[in-house]
């Protein structure tokens, strides 16, 4: 009895323990708690609008703590590949329909490999923490752009008929 007599004034003694023993405030901080989580849902939803038709996934990893993702799988070749990783680069978003900025940094094709139809690859990025706010509502704004260095920094050059020689009336 003396025991439990001594455990009881412990506890009652313990500073805050009504809010640490009621069931209510615990309640109340669940809502808190689950706004803070990401909303890890929304990865494979964000996944299916950037991966390009006919391109497989083998595996996806996403830390929450560094803002990472890293995304392996097979496409119909390197072309392909190039263009996910470009669209990667280049993807917006919304919050509320006010664009704020760039889903993706850092974005790096870390390996590929070229078979006769198919290329294996492996893309790691950074994401912009806020895509996975559970009080926002986001979009991805995903650009429909020609992305490869060939096409993106072509120079432009215009030929124009050869200017005749004034001195040269039918001379050869």
């Amino acid at each position: 009895d003396s025991d439990i007599t001594s455990d009881i004034n412990t506890i009652t003694n313990t500073p805050g323990v009504n809010e640490i023993l009621t069931i209510q405030n615990q309640l109340a901080i669940l809502d808190t708690k689950h706004q803070e989580k990401p909303a890890t849902t929304r990865v494979l939803a964000y996944i299916a609008q950037l991966l390009p038709q006919g391109a497989k996934i083998s595996q996806i990893e996403v830390d929450f703590n560094e803002n990472t993702l890293s995304i392996s799988g097979e496409t119909n070749g390197i072309n392909e590949t190039n263009k996910f990783a470009d669209t990667l680069k280049f993807v917006e978003f919304t919050s509320d329909t006010e664009l704020v900025g760039r889903v993706f940094s850092e974005v790096v094709l870390g390996s590929y490999d070229t078979q006769t139809s198919t290329s294996n690859y492996s893309i790691m990025m950074k994401f912009d923490p806020r895509i996975f706010n559970n009080q926002e509502k986001i979009a991805l704004k995903i650009p429909g752009i020609i992305s490869t260095r060939s096409d993106t920094e072509k120079p432009v050059i215009e030929f124009t008929k050869p200017v005749e020689n004034p001195n040269s009336e039918g001379e050869e």
